[in-house]
């Protein structure tokens, strides 16, 4: 039931944000059962993909975490931001 209910929570965010945050809204139907698994090349595209992601789960209250990274400069920008 949980799974269902927080799916239906990221779809409603999702139509909020759609015209604004296409692609954050696309990854975020992307997950698996509560895992969220995507990548890019490009940190400014990643780093700007995260803010979006952060903004529009937040709005649910649930909070993505255990970010990964094989960046540098993005290990180093969620430290700065307190993200986990």
């Amino acid at each position: 039931m949980q799974s269902i209910l927080t799916c239906r929570c990221r779809k409603t965010a999702c139509k909020k944000y759609i015209n604004k945050c296409k692609k954050a809204c696309e990854m975020l139907n992307e997950f698996y059962v509560d895992d969220l698994i995507n990548s890019t090349s490009d940190t400014t595209e990643a780093l700007q993909l995260n803010e979006e992601i952060i903004h529009i789960l937040g709005e649910t209250e649930m909070n993505l975490r255990r970010w990964a990274t094989n960046s540098t400069t993005l290990h180093e920008t969620w430290k700065r931001a307190n993200i986990d």
